[in-house]
């Protein structure tokens, strides 16, 4: 049996000095890995853990991490990792979800109300962790115990536990490990979520094999994930299929197959890989092996097809080492004809045992020992299988699974609202994005801003709409059932030419005033990211961006400012308190720089729009930067003095309504062609 403290143990003997985990701080080898998993069971068992205590840790992307991930189950204990940019009340409902004993959150101590469970931070577990190797004295399991419980969104919007036990893990790995082909030298690079099924089943395989694991928080890092690829030497990745299609998108074939190109294989899963990319990615990159791998978080990897040697390309895949795969009909009865359409069934060691705490649930899912998808398939007489859609209403957004559930209720709790139908759209980026058509109820009115701005408080940025119609015409059939695709259809041909970026640029709106909520960690690292994207001139790119997320430095900033600017004699609009700042910055000699700048600014704030945050442009900076007070400061934030700040930008979640500024006339002169005149 596979066991993964075991494993770990094992290489520790065998390759002690061999590189086991890299993260963004460093590495750490076999040897290294096993001494702080035991210092870190130690600590664990002397803060209240006991054998099936159940452990809820916030998964980040780290070596600390994998210790604690794994020395929980080392010491007897049941790991459930979840997603660490979950809020309070999110983080709350899976806690009871789980009957969860002990909490290990990321960096700070959250406001859990449930009086049950212990709550600790990383820091608490590996400040305390020494190399001082004492063996800790493990009991092995039976292969029916637990070993982890992985959160999945199920079609009513509310978190399905799929429990897992010591035997269907074993199997998750030797499966990843097999149709993957994973090998003891490789170096697997995975920007995957280690709180989603995926990127924990390539983190154990890797580990089995005896590999190196190098992890990053963030799929569409593309900067990141070349200097991850090229430091490290990477072999493999673990990719998801938006990331090739924003890299292809953004970088273009050219740089893509020079980032990529040199890896053994990359291996797609949390969506399936299209037909069309499947092709692209074989001439583009001749010498990496294209895989593809369906899976499940009640399953892990279930299917696995090489598509760059594979003649059956437009196959999900088949089944390996036992595991079995049937269509089901609408009664759940099973059969193994060929080519004929039904649910996708397995069998096999790697299935879950149960929803946690659903047993209704469970007895939906299980029919004789099959575990019964929401996929439609059909199978063909060598075993692969080949998907014709999907049976429930969940939106795959680029391999994320959204409930259109959950947005409707988040949707309802502004209040004022008789109905909130969220259905999937097709996106030539995403596959899917949601939409929500929103009806007030009888004599109120709500404006689509108000409603934007509930929503970004309370989900998470994937799952925002895309648009927000309010409507009084939600169509109903005789029964009195939403007619989910008649909506579906309908918002597809009226809005068959609308342009997402273009109604965010012309949305966009100047925002002063901000709540105390802040910025999640990823978003931030988006606006980036999407101003390191804009336009310069000659593409010099010589901007700097500086971001401060320090309220105190942005109050001790704000108030600098405003003194030096009234003293220079220079305009400084007022703004509220924002919980972040950009400042962007370029070389004084570049003739260009303000106009780079000004690209660079003009993107983060339109993304601003997009993700339901408000966003100012302030630049009294530009004038008074060369004076000694500011110059002093902006030296501590390591901006060069040869470096003018164009702009500087306050972003945060808006701060009461949003003003509907009237904009001044501006000339358009048009030079032949039909137009309504010029202006």
């Amino acid at each position: 049996m596979n066991i993964l403290y075991k494993i770990i143990q094992e290489k520790a003997q065998e390759i002690p000095d061999k590189i086991a985990v890299t993260d963004r701080k460093g590495s750490v080898t076999y040897g290294v890995l096993w001494k702080r998993i035991c210092s870190a069971a130690d600590i664990l068992c002397r803060n209240g853990m006991k054998r099936e205590s159940r452990v809820v840790i916030s998964a980040d992307s780290s070596v600390d991490f994998a210790i604690i991930f794994i020395a929980v189950q080392a010491s007897g204990g049941i790991s459930i990792p979840i997603d660490r940019s979950l809020r309070d009340e999110k983080a709350e409902e899976l806690l009871r979800t789980a009957d969860a004993d002990i909490f290990i959150s990321l960096s700070r101590k959250k406001n859990i109300s449930t009086d049950k469970v212990r709550v600790m931070t990383y820091a608490d577990i590996t400040d305390n962790i020494t190399e001082e190797f004492r063996e800790f004295d493990f009991v092995l399991p039976n292969e029916d115990e637990t070993a982890e419980i992985i959160f999945t969104t199920g079609t009513t919007g509310k978190p399905k536990g799929a429990v897992h036990t010591y035997r269907s893990i074993s199997a998750n790995i030797q499966m990843t490990y097999d149709g993957v082909g994973i090998k003891s030298d490789d170096v697997i690079l995975i920007p995957i979520a280690l709180s989603h099924s995926y990127g924990l089943r390539v983190f154990r395989s890797a580990l089995y094999a005896g590999a190196e694991v190098v992890l990053q928080n963030g799929a569409l890092f593309f900067d990141e994930l070349e200097r991850n690829i090229r430091k490290n030497h990477c072999t493999g990745l673990a990719y998801i299929t938006v990331g090739i299609e924003m890299m292809l998108s953004q970088l273009g074939e050219e740089k893509t197959a020079d980032i990529l190109g040199g890896l053994r294989y990359i291996e797609f899963s949390a969506g399936a890989l299209p037909l069309n990319m499947r092709q692209r990615l074989r001439e583009l990159l001749k010498n990496t092996d294209i895989l593809n791998t369906w899976g499940s978080t009640e399953t892990g990897g279930a299917l696995f097809i090489n598509v760059s040697k594979d003649k059956n390309t437009y196959s999900a895949g088949r089944t390996i080492n036992g595991a079995e795969a049937a269509v089901a009909d609408a009664d759940g009865n099973i059969s193994r004809k060929n080519n004929i359409s039904g649910r996708l069934a397995l069998k096999g060691e790697m299935v879950m045992s149960e929803y946690i705490g659903a047993p209704e649930l469970t007895e939906a899912v299980f029919h004789d020992g099959w575990l019964l998808t929401g996929d439609i398939v059909s199978i063909n007489e060598d075993g692969y299988v080949f998907f014709e859609g999907r049976a429930d209403d969940i939106i795959n957004c680029g391999g994320e699974k959204i409930s259109p559930s959950e947005i409707e209720h988040t949707a309802l709790g502004y209040g004022d609202i008789e109905e909130a139908v969220c259905v999937g759209v097709r996106d030539n980026m995403f596959g899917e994005v949601p939409v929500i058509y929103i009806k007030p109820m009888e004599d109120r009115t709500i404006t689509v801003d108000e409603i934007k701005k509930h929503m970004s408080r309370n989900l998470e940025y994937m799952k925002l709409p895309r648009d927000i119609i309010i409507t009084d015409n939600i169509p109903h059939n005789s029964m009195g059932k939403i007619e989910r695709k008649k909506l579906k259809a309908m918002y597809e041909r009226q809005n068959n030419n609308c342009n997402p970026v273009i109604s965010a640029i012309l949305g966009r709106r100047s925002v002063r005033d901000f709540t105390e909520e802040t910025v999640p960690e990823d978003i931030v690292r988006l606006l980036a990211e999407t101003g390191t994207a804009a336009p310069s001139g000659r593409n010099t790119r010589t901007r700097m961006f500086t971001v401060i997320s320090d309220r105190d430095e942005i109050r001790s900033l704000k108030e600098l400012t405003g003194r030096i600017a009234a003293r220079e004699k220079t305009s400084f609009h007022g703004f509220g308190e924002p919980p972040l700042m950009i400042l962007i910055s370029n070389e004084r000699r570049n003739k260009d720089g303000i106009l780079d700048a000004a690209c660079a600014a003009e993107n983060i704030m339109i993304a601003c729009h997009s993700l339901g945050l408000g966003s100012v442009w302030l630049n009294p900076l530009m004038n008074i930067c060369d004076t000694a007070e500011i110059r002093e400061r902006l030296d501590q934030y390591g901006i060069p003095r040869s470096y003018i700040v164009w702009a500087a930008l306050a972003i945060g979640y808006p701060s009461g309504k949003i003003p509907d500024f009237v904009r001044k006339e501006e000339s358009i002169i048009y030079i032949g062609g039909k137009t309504n005149g010029n202006k």
